[in-house]
């Protein structure tokens, strides 16, 4: 698994699948990638749309324990090479998870990098 894109949930099912899907469609071609989303025991149908999701993990707290375990835990759970670290309602444009990934691949001797949005 080369990239894992982490994310934590709680009842925000329509910014949720927004970040996933701009993700896809921002990710390299080719490679293999997973979502590791930590839900903090959504009711809005959140957990049923992310088991119907093949590339997705879904790590189920069943309450809010808080952002910091969320994505402790997601990060824990995950098995890329490099990890993505996300919140639920952002949306990755163009394809900056292409860029991103081969810059970090380009500079093994950098460690942690960030996307940049001029609002």
């Amino acid at each position: 698994m080369l990239l894992s894109v982490i994310s934590g949930t709680y009842n925000r099912l329509p910014y949720l699948k927004a970040m996933i899907e701009s993700a896809r469609k921002s990710m390299p071609k080719g490679i293999d990638y997973e979502f590791v989303v930590c839900d903090g025991g959504s009711t809005d149908g959140t957990l049923e749309f992310l088991d119907s999701q093949p590339d997705c993990v879904v790590i189920r707290h069943g309450e809010l324990k808080g952002a910091i375990k969320a994505f402790n835990d997601a990060g824990a759970a995950a098995r890329g090479d490099y990890l993505l670290i996300g919140n639920d309602d952002v949306e990755y444009l163009d394809f900056s998870i292409a860029r991103g990934l081969a810059f970090m691949m380009d500079n093994p001797d950098v460690g942690a990098g960030c996307f940049y949005q001029d609002r």
